[in-house]
C-alpha cells in the first residue's frame, strides 16, 4: 500500500479502509468489496476523452456483482449511513484515478443529494481528500442531481461553496423529472449533463431531434457547457453532433472499465464519427440545392416581375401551383404585411382551432428571422430554418427575398410545410 492510501486510511476514512487487489483499490461495506469503474467523457471537436466518471462496481461475498441501485438502497436508509458511504466511494474513486495514471482532464463523482445540501460539510470533505491525496480540485466535478433537492436556496449555497473550494459542478440527468430553467439560471452550474432519455427520445420524435439544438443553445447562453448521456447508437452521436453539444458519454464510445489498460482515450469512432457528420452535412446540402434549386430560381423570377410592376396575385399563381407552395405573402420594408395570404389551394388548416390565425393581412413579422435576414442583403433568397408557424401550428420553412420597387423595399415570402417525407434544413 502507498503512503497516500495509507494517509487516507487513517486520516479520512477511520474504520472503511481502502486496500490493494488486482492492481487497483477496493474497500469492503456491508459484506461487499467495493472498487471503482471508469466511464469515458468524450469532446466532439477535441476527439479524446476529456473527463472520466467514477462509478462504482460492487460484488457479494461469492464474488459475484451486485447492481448499483441494490447498493445505494443499503446505505439509503439514514443520513450517517448515507454520508459515510459517499465519503469512501469519492475516497475510492480519487484514489483509483490517480492509481491509473489519470493525470488529466476531470473526474466526475457523483454526490449524494444529502451530503450535498450539507454544502459546508461537502467542501471541507473534499478538502481533506485534496489534501491527503494530492489530487487538485479544478480536475473535480461534483455531480448533481438537483431535481432530488426541492430547497432551491439550499441547493444554491451548496454549489457556492464546492465551487469556492476550486471544484467544478455538474447538474445531471438535466430534462429528467421536474428539471427547470429557473435552477440553471440561478445555481450557474459549470456543466450540465442531458439525461439519456433526450438522447432516445431525439432518434424517435422528430420534434425533439428539432428542439434539442434550441435547448444546448439556451444551456450555452446560461454559461454551461452541455454532456449529452446514455448515447448507445450511431444515430444518437451524429445527432449529439448535429445539436452543438460539447461532450458525449455512452456505450457507443466507451463502456465503463474496472482495468486501466482497457481505457481508451481516444476511440476510433470519434474520427469515423466526424468523417460521417461531414459527409453527410455535405449530402444534405446537395440535396436541399437540388430539392430547391428549381423552387429558388422561379422566386427570383417572380421577384423580377413584381419589382417590373405585375401583380402580386398574376405573379403567385403559377409558382404557388409548381412547387406545392403553402402560402406566399408580401411584407413592406417595416415588416409589416400587406394584403392577405396568397394559398390558392385554399387549403383548410389541418388543426381548426388555428384557423383563426391562417390569415394575417396586417400582421408584423419583422422580428422573424427570415424577414431581417432579407432586408440585410437585398436580391438574395434566404430559407428560414424549421419553425412553428403561427398561422396553422405547422412547422414550415419561408424562403424570402427582399427588392425595390419605386424606391420602396418589399418582402416576398414563400412558406413551405415541412413533413416527415420532405423535410428541408438547409440555409441560404
Amino acid at each position: 500500500m502507498d503512503d497516500a492510501t495509507a494517509r487516507i486510511n487513517e486520516e479520512f476514512l477511520g474504520s472503511h479502509s481502502l486496500y490493494e487487489s488486482r492492481g487497483r483499490l477496493h474497500t469492503n461495506l456491508d459484506e461487499l468489496t467495493i472498487t471503482s469503474a471508469f466511464q469515458p467523457i468524450f469532446s466532439l471537436a477535441h476527439k479524446k476523452a476529456v473527463g472520466f466518471e467514477g462509478l462504482i462496481r460492487a460484488f457479494d461475498q461469492n464474488d459475484q456483482p451486485v447492481a448499483p441501485y441494490e447498493v445505494f438502497a443499503r446505505f439509503d436508509n439514514n443520513e450517517r449511513n448515507v454520508a459515510d458511504f459517499d465519503r469512501v466511494c469519492r475516497a475510492l474513486h480519487v484514489s483509483n484515478a490517480i492509481r491509473y495514471e489519470l493525470d488529466a482532464g476531470w473526474l466526475f463523482l457523483n454526490v449524494h443529494s444529502r451530503v450535498v445540501t450539507e454544502g459546508d460539510t461537502c467542501a471541507p470533505l473534499c478538502s481533506q481528500l485534496v489534501e491527503q491525496t494530492g489530487f487538485p480540485p479544478h480536475r473535480i466535478v461534483i455531480e448533481i442531481l438537483e431535481d432530488a433537492i426541492p430547497d432551491e436556496d439550499r441547493l444554491a449555497h451548496a454549489v457556492e461553496v464546492i465551487k469556492g473550494f476550486g471544484c467544478l459542478v455538474a447538474i445531471d440527468d438535466f430534462g429528467a423529472g421536474h428539471s427547470n430553467f429557473s435552477r440553471i439560471w440561478r445555481v450557474k452550474p459549470d456543466i450540465v449533463k442531458l439525461d439519456r432519455c433526450i438522447a432516445e427520445q431525439a432518434v424517435e420524435k422528430a420534434e425533439v431531434r428539432r428542439m434539442l439544438p434550441g435547448l444546448v443553445t439556451l444551456l450555452h447562453e446560461a454559461g454551461c457547457l452541455v454532456v449529452l448521456e446514455g448515447i448507445e447508437t450511431e444515430e444518437q452521436a451524429l445527432i449529439a453532433m448535429q445539436s452543438d453539444i460539447d461532450f458525449v458519454q455512452g456505450f457507443y464510445f466507451s463502456r465503463p472499465t474496472i482495468a486501466a489498460e482497457t481505457l481508451d482515450w481516444s476511440p476510433r469512432c470519434l474520427q469515423e464519427l466526424s468523417q460521417q457528420f461531414a459527409e453527410t452535412a455535405v449530402r444534405e446540402r446537395t440535396d436541399c440545392q437540388q430539392i430547391l434549386s428549381s423552387t429558388l430560381a422561379d422566386m427570383r423570377n417572380c421577384v423580377t416581375s413584381l419589382a417590373g410592376g405585375y401583380s402580386f396575385e398574376e405573379v403567385c399563381q403559377g409558382f404557388i401551383r409548381k412547387h406545392n407552395i403553402a402560402c406566399c405573402y408580401l411584407l413592406d420594408r417595416n415588416g409589416a404585411q400587406i394584403g392577405p395570404n396568397l394559398d390558392l389551394r385554399q387549403k383548410k388548416p389541418s388543426d381548426e382551432r388555428f384557423a383563426h390565425l391562417a390569415n394575417s393581412p396586417g400582421a408584423n413579422w419583422a422580428r422573424r428571422p427570415y424577414f431581417r435576414r432579407a432586408v440585410a442583403e437585398l436580391g438574395r433568397v434566404h430559407i428560414s430554418r424549421p419553425y412553428l408557424s403561427v398561422r396553422g401550428a405547422e412547422i414550415c420553412i419561408t424562403l424570402s427575398m427582399a427588392y425595390t420597387r419605386n424606391e420602396e423595399v418589399y418582402v416576398f415570402c414563400a412558406d413551405l410545410h415541412q413533413s416527415e417525407d420532405r423535410r428541408i434544413s438547409c440555409s441560404g
